[in-house]
């Protein structure tokens, strides 16, 4: 009898998140009509760096993320999130007033200002539920000093190491982005506590 491979569920999550990630990078591209050279042009990126993103050999940092998201005229976490049949027939529409509403109601976050929203996310969950640094990085399988540097703003999470937050946290990766909503029924469920 041979044996099962061993399955790494960072991987998993992560090959996941960057799937979601470059499929959603792919569908809002094309849904505006834009070129990868483009999409370059508008953020200031190389067409080579958004090509690597699509095809999945890049794991971005958040802030290029952001840069990206809003240059689609979306939000970050967007990118994130399964896109579903509702938003592939009808979020051409959809999706553009929903950020032009957005946009008039309150004014676009800078990168530092979103950076900065997600950190405190990340402290109010990881409190909420009691744990310090060190436990953290003992459920997420990241070191407690790349942490410690995220949660001091000195390092910038990447896709990937907020995926290994998010599963540690059991929540989407893109709820983890779009931040904490009290009212959200991620932060009122049991496993928060």
């Amino acid at each position: 009898m041979t044996k099962r491979p061993k399955i790494n569920t960072y991987t998993v999550q992560y090959n996941i998140g960057n799937n979601i990630l470059r499929y959603n990078l792919r569908f809002y591209r094309k849904q505006r009509n834009l070129s990868q050279k483009q999409l370059s042009i508008r953020t200031g990126l190389q067409r080579s760096y958004i090509a690597e993103i699509e095809s999945g050999k890049r794991n971005p940092t958040i802030s290029k993320v952001y840069q990206i998201a809003i240059s689609l005229r979306i939000e970050p976490w967007r990118l994130l999130k399964p896109i579903t049949l509702n938003e592939k027939l009808y979020g051409k529409e959809n999706n553009f007033t929903t950020f032009d509403i957005t946009i008039n109601k309150a004014k676009l976050l800078t990168v530092a200002e979103y950076m900065d929203q997600l950190i405190k996310s990340i402290q109010i969950i990881r409190k909420k539920k009691g744990w310090t640094q060190k436990d953290l990085a003992r459920f997420s399988g990241l070191s407690e000093i790349f942490i410690r540097l995220i949660e001091q703003r000195k390092k910038e999470p990447t896709v990937e190491s907020i995926s290994k937050l998010a599963i540690a946290f059991h929540i989407p990766v893109w709820q983890l982005m779009k931040g904490i909503d009290r009212n959200s029924i991620w932060f009122q469920h049991d496993m928060w506590l």
